[in-house]
């Protein structure tokens, strides 16, 4: 007899600030002007992002490049660019700068650094020149490279999409990786006040951004990140660390004094959950571990280089979320007392300022608990529903063995899935992905299911009758290696959603191989495994 072992869940999420009603994408209190009289107003916001996220169009190139010999720079398309130049004037235009100007000369420079690192397949700020490149070349790219924010994606993201440039400067805009939040230098070149003009390249998955000109004679007392007022949600998307976005205050050295920056304290309150944090000894203090508060005061040249950089522990902002951030003890350059830097924040939606934040209500169901020398996977079904009760199907879920951090097993909501290798008792976690759906915000959300251990087995007791013994050999089951490499060559690509369609259409003439079988978790491909790796592979 079959048992179903269920578990229903309400995973509940702070509810918006904004006091706005439940019912699906309909509010009586839409958000309107400045955020306690600071920043640009809520109308001004979405109308820029509207008027400047990245468009779609397509490939990036109108000639693509070559990074086999003879070398060529290739061109980018007109679309391409013109994400990246609109993506840095909006965040620019956020943060009270001065749009910049795109650069034919950076573009050329900043394509033939692209090109540098693409054929050395390395992300580098000082590449080695490649074999049969010219001299001149070589030094054109270096040049650029030397001078540039540099990002590189896995996989084959430029095959299909040209917003890799401004996905790469949202990329820039977080830094909040071990590796880049000591200095968030990547951001701070992108706002400085004294840069005039910029430009771009990209070849492969190798991006660069034209970073060290001062051809303004703008200036800035501070410039903050996130800013005071409303502050875009979409920013926030592409943060690299699963702590959250760093939190900066860069300073003119010229109005507030470097040496005493040890004295600097921030107070921080989030308004929605009533946690203040208070950091000090930014130059002195222990700011090695990550998880916890982060406070870093840098004074390298990154445009402005006087930069206070601080996080709070779990500090992954969220939509609706209200802060209030005070700079004191400040000093100017002879140690006289300057006022304090105050100012509050407010995360928003600028594509739908209505945007509400809401929860996900879980349903999670086992075929069976794990049954002592039973062997076979346990079988979860997870259904997800949203605000108006309607059920959710089709989310790419991850599904986390006991006592797994990084391994994990694929499964769609709503669908039952066996979860390769699960006959073992212990707490499974089951990641739910964020997703934007009618009206609400669900952000990703993490339940616990525990699968208990349960000894139903009857064990058989037997006469030996004979004096020969059978013995059979059952092969061991493959382990996933990739999730999605269903063509084996260890990587997730396009290349993979073109084999599973065509062993789908014909088994027999394109079979996919045991450990192909193996990285989709299944004996054999269906129309599910083919939306879900689709799903995941453009997703972005």
């Amino acid at each position: 007899m079959r048992k179903i072992f269920s578990l229903i869940l309400s995973v509940c999420l702070a509810v918006s600030s904004f006091s706005m009603p439940s019912s699906v994408g309909v509010s009586d209190s839409v958000p309107t002007g400045q955020y306690k009289g600071q920043g640009n107003t809520v109308e001004e916001l979405s109308e820029q992002w509207n008027l400047m996220k990245p468009v779609l169009h397509g490939y990036p190139y109108w000639d693509t490049p070559q990074t086999t010999f003879p070398y060529s720079i290739g061109k980018l398309s007109e679309n391409v660019l013109r994400n990246a130049i609109n993506m840095t004037n909006f965040v620019r235009w956020q943060a009270g700068l001065l749009p910049v100007a795109l650069d034919d000369s950076y573009n050329f420079e900043c394509q033939t650094g692209s090109l540098v690192n693409a054929i050395n397949k390395k992300l580098t700020h000082l590449p080695e020149q490649p074999e049969g490149m010219s001299r001149e070349q070589y030094e054109i790219g270096a040049k650029a490279c030397g001078s540039s924010n540099l990002a590189v994606f896995n996989g084959n993201y430029y095959d299909a999409k040209d917003d890799i440039l401004s996905t790469a400067i949202m990329l820039y805009m977080d830094d909040s990786d071990d590796g880049n939040i000591v200095n968030v230098g990547h951001r701070r070149w992108i706002l400085n006040p004294a840069m005039g003009k910029t430009g771009f390249g990209c070849v492969e998955n190798y991006t660069s951004m034209k970073s060290f000109d001062t051809s303004s004679d703008a200036t800035a007392d501070c410039v903050m990140w996130p800013t005071a007022g409303y502050f875009p949600y979409e920013m926030l998307k592409k943060a690299t660390s699963n702590n959250g976005t760093p939190w900066t205050v860069s300073l003119d050295s010229s109005l507030y004094g470097i040496k005493y920056a040890d004295e600097v304290k921030i107070t921080m309150i989030n308004r929605t959950t009533g946690v203040e944090t208070v950091f000090t000894n930014g130059l002195s203090g222990d700011n090695l571990d990550p998880g916890g508060d982060y406070f870093n005061i840098s004074t390298v040249l990154m445009g402005m280089d006087y930069c206070l950089v601080f996080r709070p522990k779990s500090g992954v902002v969220q939509l609706s979320d209200e802060f209030t951030v005070t700079v004191s003890s400040l000093k100017s350059p002879s140690g006289q007392l300057r006022p304090d830097i105050s100012y509050d924040t407010c995360i928003i939606s600028a594509e739908n300022p209505t945007l509400l934040k809401s929860k996900y209500t879980v349903s999670i169901e086992t075929d069976k608990p794990y049954s002592l020398g039973n062997g076979s996977p346990v079988r979860f079904t997870v259904k997800v529903f949203g605000q108006d009760g309607e059920e959710i199907k089709m989310l790419l879920l991850k599904v986390y063995p006991p006592a797994s951090t990084n391994t994990y097993y694929a499964a769609i909501s709503g669908l039952s899935s066996a979860i390769g290798g699960a006959n073992v008792s212990g707490n499974y976690r089951i990641v739910i992905p964020a997703q934007e759906l009618k009206g609400y915000l669900y952000s990703e959300t993490v339940v616990d299911y525990y699968l208990p251990y349960i000894d139903d087995y009857e064990e058989q007791t037997s006469t030996t009758t004979a004096t020969t013994t059978a013995v059979t050999t059952t092969a061991a089951k493959l382990e996933m290696s990739l999730w999605g490499d269903v063509n084996c060559d260890d990587k997730f690509d396009a290349f993979d959603i073109v084999s599973i369609r065509k062993s789908i259409a014909d088994p027999d003439g394109y079979p996919l191989s045991e450990q192909g079988k193996a990285n989709i978790n299944s004996d054999e491909p269906t129309l599910e495994h083919l939306f879900m790796l689709q799903n995941q592979l453009y997703s972005g």
